[in-house]
């Protein structure tokens, strides 16, 4: 993030934490610009590519969203299990 120390002791832990994501998600989108740029390559050039980059590189960055049928089915589960 390149903060001297002067720079993070006058910021609150709010700023921190927002220059943190920001930080993040700058790093998230050069990865996933090197993950296309070697998609293609390997699209172009491999015997058996891949058929799309999360494919290739999976960055942990995608978020999955439950209902509230499947939250409920696992709750269930562990209910029927402790109980």
């Amino acid at each position: 993030m390149g903060l001297m120390p002067v720079d993070f002791y006058s910021v609150s832990p709010k700023e921190f934490m927002l220059m943190a994501e920001g930080y993040r998600a700058g790093r998230i989108d050069d990865y996933k610009l090197n993950r296309n740029i070697i998609f293609m390559m390997a699209r172009l050039w491999s015997s058996k590519p891949p058929n799309s980059p999360n494919e290739l590189w999976d960055l942990g960055d995608e978020v999955v969203q439950s209902s509230d049928d499947e939250l409920a089915k696992l709750f269930e589960a562990v209910k029927n299990k402790n109980g």
